[in-house]
């Protein structure tokens, strides 16, 4: 389970930060308007819990068997701020337009 909710959160995480959705191919992700998922990423973004809702509204799967565990890091207990965190690697057989959300990420090249 906690495995599960790690991968959804880093799907999460990649659509707020990037607006690009990791889902299955046999998803309509692709027939999505750049308008809606615009939308849909400001609500994500303001309430984490809202990504859920949005898979089932645009009745879209995010594709967690794509999701490659690459590393793990934990924050030193020193630390004021203490982090757990999973990383995960994927590929996209096609080009995508990323957006960088000028919070936590501010540029891509």
């Amino acid at each position: 389970k906690l495995e599960r909710s790690v991968r959804i959160a880093a799907v999460r995480e990649v659509f707020e930060e990037t607006n690009v959705l990791i889902t299955s191919s046999q998803n309509n992700s692709g027939n999505i308007s750049s308008q809606n998922l615009s939308e849909w990423r400001s609500q994500v973004q303001k309430d984490s819990t809202k990504f859920l809702s949005m898979c089932k509204n645009l009745n879209i799967q995010p594709n967690l068997n794509d999701c490659i565990p690459w590393t793990h890091w934990i924050t030193p207990e020193e630390e004021k701020y203490r982090y757990d965190t999973y990383f995960y690697l994927t590929i996209f057989n096609q080009s995508i337009e990323a957006a960088h959300d000028d919070i936590e990420s501010t540029r891509h090249d």
